[in-house]
């Protein structure tokens, strides 16, 4: 082989496994965008014994689709809501862009909200558009409208991401779960 070949062959390796490399890069990075723990919280500035209010989403992202879950709380705690596992599903909007829809379930009543996620820097900028399926009973949310979460990047918080990454989101339309189709009738024990 003469020495200009093995330099084209080892040209084309490089730029091969560049190429690669920076497709697995771009993906991670895609993939990333919006996973994570996002949360803000309020404190009564004339109370400061009293509990603070927080709201906080755990995304998690598997093929095109998000899905997470959540809490909110008033001030003082007096109203809770734990979101169950899957409270949060959606999709991105497109493939590079900084918008998700998204549909929140409250455990607190069932009530289930339409809102959007819109990345802006370091922030997620989360807002309600309205209630699409009323809940059990008429009390209203308390999950906020309209807030500016941060990434939260605590030990707690990978914690909390990295349980909802093991219990990866599940649609019952989810078709990507293997499925057996007998190519035989069963047969009937004598």
């Amino acid at each position: 082989m003469s020495r200009q070949w093995w330099i084209f062959g080892v040209m084309m390796a490089c730029a091969s496994f560049g190429a690669t490399f920076g497709d697995a890069t771009s993906a991670q990075d895609a993939q990333s965008r919006f996973e994570g723990v996002w949360s803000a919280k309020w404190c009564d500035a004339n109370a400061p014994q009293r509990d603070c209010g927080a709201f906080e989403i755990v995304l998690v992202r598997e093929r095109e689709r998000l899905c997470g879950t959540h809490s909110a709380a008033t001030l003082g705690l007096s109203r809770i809501d734990e979101g169950d596992a899957a409270s949060v599903v959606g999709v991105e909007t497109g493939p590079k862009s900084d918008t998700a829809s998204l549909v929140l379930t409250s455990s607190r009543n069932g009530a289930k909200y339409l809102a959007t996620a819109t990345l802006r820097g370091d922030r997620l900028q989360w807002r309600i558009h309205g209630m699409i399926a009323q809940g059990l009973s008429d009390e209203p949310t308390i999950v906020p409208y309209e807030m500016s979460l941060r990434r939260d990047a605590t030990q707690q918080a990978r914690d909390a991401l990295r349980a909802r990454e093991i219990d990866a989101c599940r649609w019952p339309d989810d078709s990507t779960a293997p499925t057996t189709t007998p190519t035989t009738a069963p047969t009937a024990a004598p």
